[in-house]
């Protein structure tokens, strides 16, 4: 009796998935909220409503039709193409560690084949971000020094507790599956089946 360690990394991964959708869909939900909060209905925050609603259906989609792989690409390129880069655009240097998010969220989730190619994509498309709200800055917003330092600290705080979040449950799941004995493992891979 052997165990399938296919089968358990696709499980594994599956699991992980799982966790990128809720941590998503609840980090972007204070993203926006905090926004709403601080900025009103303005465009940005109309921009971050949108996409927690793509983000929010993708996840009740890739959990009722069992296609969490699907829904973890959707929610990771919305973010990292459409919402990261505009909010970084809009509010500056502020708003880099979504950029750096959305690349870790890439790295750690994205399906091996595509992942150099988008990367490479991404990385590109914030350097560009990056570059013209330098040379051509835009300010929907008004952002005085407290709106400035609320917007930093939510921003530090939504990144930091969705990525530790990420890590301390994937050490959990790894460390749990090594935990149990082979002969367990083999029975739950073979009811996973």
């Amino acid at each position: 009796m052997f165990i399938d360690e296919d089968e358990l990394n696709k499980k594994l991964q599956k699991n992980l998935s799982w966790v990128l959708v809720l941590t998503g869909c609840i980090g972007n939900m204070v993203g926006f909220l905090s926004n709403a909060m601080m900025f009103g209905m303005s465009l940005p925050t109309i921009v971050c409503g949108v996409c927690e609603v793509i983000v929010i259906l993708c996840g009740i989609a890739g959990i009722g039709l069992k296609k969490q792989k699907v829904a973890t690409v959707v929610m990771i390129l919305v973010t990292t193409l459409i919402e990261f880069p505009f909010l970084f655009y809009v509010y500056g240097a502020s708003m880099g560690v979504y950029l750096i998010l959305g690349i870790v969220a890439l790295a750690v989730y994205f399906p091996k084949p595509y992942k150099i190619p988008i990367l490479i994509g991404v990385i590109l498309l914030d350097v560009t971000v990056i570059m013209l709200s330098s040379f051509y800055p835009v300010s929907l917003d008004k952002m005085n020094r407290e709106s400035q330092f609320g917007t930093v600290l939510c921003s530090y705080i939504i990144v930091a507790v969705v990525l530790s979040n990420i890590r301390q449950i994937q050490r959990l799941m790894i460390f749990s599956i090594m935990l149990i004995p082979s002969f367990i493992r083999q029975r739950i891979v073979e009811r996973i089946r």
